[in-house]
């Protein structure tokens, strides 16, 4: 299923409990600017869902409470900003999401009560020029995210991030 360049503004649009799993769904380049999108609850399992050079700017976009259970979910690319991207909830068990090369500029992104068990989460050459990503209220850390400097010695500003930070579990 192909969504590329298209454009969600000025209503709703819902994938509440939509499942993506076995093919390739494609959001590459799509717009998503004000009001809400929700994929409230969705699951994504096996398969791909790309959202590569995607812009999610004012309004919300909300992955509350989805899975993220095998496959992959690629922002590679994509703009964060001016609005609200929620992750509260989800839970990232298997497969991977990459947020490479992912700008997150003016906007916030929030992972409350998120859970990182198994899958892999990436940040790699992610820039953070006025966005913020909050991963201060995760549940779970079994496996903690990946970003270019593994210790995190350093965190990018605008990369919120308990403290003191777990370490992944063995």
């Amino acid at each position: 299923m192909s969504f590329y360049g298209a454009t969600f503004s000025g209503g709703s649009v819902g994938f509440y409990g939509a499942t993506f799993s076995g093919s390739e769904v494609l959001f590459r380049g799509a717009a998503f600017s004000s009001d809400v999108v929700n994929f409230r609850g969705a699951t994504f399992s096996s398969g791909s869902v790309n959202f590569r050079g995607a812009t999610l700017s004012s309004g919300s976009v909300h992955f509350d409470r989805a899975k993220f259970s095998g496959g992959e979910v690629g922002f590679y690319g994509a703009t964060f900003s001016s609005g609200k991207v929620s992750f509260y909830g989800a839970k990232f068990s298997g497969g991977s999401v990459k947020f490479e090369d992912v700008t997150f500029a003016s906007g916030a992104v929030n992972f409350d009560r998120a859970k990182f068990s198994g899958a892999t989460v990436t940040f790699h050459r992610a820039r953070f020029d006025g966005g913020v990503v909050d991963m201060r209220d995760v549940t779970t850390w079994s496996r903690p995210p990946s970003f270019d400097d593994g210790l995190l010695t350093a965190p990018p500003a605008g990369l919120l991030l308990p403290s003191p930070l777990p370490r992944p579990k063995p």
